[in-house]
């Protein structure tokens, strides 16, 4: 049996304990282990960039994905932001950085060895995801930024 490294995908919840006062000993008695509270944080889907054509790559750059300024703003994203890329022709999936690039231009260009994992004419959705707590993660409303074929917004949902 094998399995895919590259297609696994790891869901990642960090358990704080919450400040609150010890309980005594007698009240745990009878009980294997301590009953406490947990505030849950949660990784969550924040934006994301649907359907972009990826225009460029560059192998001979150190990494990333440069993306037109116009659409980082849309979708609430930094240069600098961790983010995921998945290529809707060939499944590749990848994390890395964004790159701001000029407004206007419709850049989507994968950099570095992610340049490998798609090529001009591709149709690839850029994802950035927050950490909240449990509570917010129940209100979240996903920004995504719809673009027709050259890069432009055409719709902005959420």
């Amino acid at each position: 049996m094998c399995c895919d490294r590259d297609r696994l995908e790891l869901t990642l919840v960090r358990v704080v304990p919450r400040q609150s006062d010890a309980d005594p000993i007698e009240k745990r008695r009878g009980a294997p282990f301590p009953q406490r509270d947990f505030a849950v944080q949660r990784f969550m889907l924040r934006s994301k960039i649907h359907r972009a054509t990826l225009t460029q790559t560059d192998l001979n750059y150190e990494g990333s994905i440069t993306v037109d300024r116009d659409l980082l703003e849309a979708a609430e994203m930094l240069s600098g932001e961790q983010v995921h890329v998945l290529n809707l022709n060939n499944g590749e999936r990848l994390v890395t950085y964004t790159i701001e690039g000029p407004a206007g231009s419709g850049m989507m260009l994968l950099n570095g060895p992610a340049a490998r994992l798609g090529v001009p004419g591709d149709l690839i959705i850029v994802i950035s995801y927050g950490l909240t707590t449990d509570e917010e993660a129940r209100n979240i409303h996903t920004k995504v930024v719809h673009v027709d074929e050259n890069n432009r917004i055409i719709k902005i949902d959420g």
